[in-house]
C-alpha cells in the first residue's frame, strides 16, 4: 500500500507498507516485512525486517534487522542487528 503524490515530478511516496518496497523518494512512514529501496532521499522513518537502504541521504530513523544503508549522509538514528553504513 502506498500513498503517494500523482502529479509530483519527483514521485514523493508519504506511506509505505509492504513486504519488499522499491520507490524513488520517502518523506513520511516505509515499513515493509522484508526489506525497503528508497532511490532517492528518505526523511522519516524506514523500518524493515532485513535491510533499509536509502540511495542518497537518510534523515530520520532508519531500522533494518540485519543492515541500514544510506548512500549519501545520514542524520538522526540508524538501528540494526548487523551493521549501518552511511556515506
Amino acid at each position: 500500500m502506498n500513498i503517494s503524490a500523482k502529479k509530483d515530478s519527483v514521485k514523493t511516496t508519504y506511506l509505505n507498507i509492504g513486504l519488499l518496497t522499491n520507490i524513488y523518494q520517502l518523506k513520511g512512514i516505509g515499513i515493509n516485512a522484508v526489506s525497503s529501496v528508497v532511490q532517492n532521499d528518505m526523511t522519516g522513518f524506514q523500518i524493515s525486517g532485513l535491510a533499509s537502504i536509502t540511495g542518497r541521504h537518510a534523515s530520520g530513523f532508519q531500522l533494518g534487522g540485519i543492515a541500514n544503508v544510506a548512500g549519501g549522509n545520514a542524520n538522526g538514528i540508524m538501528l540494526s542487528g548487523l551493521m549501518n553504513v552511511a556515506g
